[in-house]
């Protein structure tokens, strides 16, 4: 018999379908932290708009007022983009914070961005914006979450 040099074509089509499926599950796992990542700087962008607000408001007698909600990111985009910035609104947040945060989503969404009301959900200022979801434990970070869908979870925080 003749001595059999290299691998048949079924060992080459095993090896490359485990390495098929092994490439879907790493782009899979890190899809999930990618969300996760975006969240989380959400989270954090919300503490620091809310630390700036506080941090303004020692300055002056109230909250500004804002009847509708008011964009306070550097761009509020898809559904949200009707949601404009006031001045009054930006130049209590800028007292307290050097520049505006910006959703981590870039647009890439039907909605986003981050927006104050001075009563917000008919629950005094507050401050609203949109998670990816899957929901988890701490996905509002200092919030809570006000709805759900299947596409996003928004997150709502009230200013004391």
């Amino acid at each position: 018999m003749k001595k059999q040099q290299g691998f048949t074509l079924i060992e080459l089509l095993v090896v490359i379908a485990v390495i098929g499926i092994l490439a879907a599950v790493v782009i899979a796992s890190l899809d999930s932290a990618r969300v996760k990542a975006r969240n989380t700087r959400r989270a954090s962008d919300m503490k620091s708009l809310v630390n700036a607000f506080t941090i303004a408001r020692t300055n002056a007698s109230d909250y500004p007022s804002a009847a509708t909600w008011r964009c306070v990111s550097t761009t509020c985009y898809g559904t949200w983009d009707n949601y404009v910035s006031a001045t009054a609104v930006d130049n209590f947040l800028l007292a307290g914070m050097s520049q505006k945060p910006e959703d981590p989503s870039a647009g890439d969404r039907a909605a986003g961005g981050y927006m104050y009301n001075s009563n917000a959900f008919s629950g005094g200022p507050g401050f609203t914006w949109l998670a990816e979801t899957p929901n988890y434990s701490g996905i509002c970070g200092g919030g809570a979450v006000h709805t759900t869908s299947s596409t996003y979870i928004q997150c709502k925080w009230y200013l004391q």
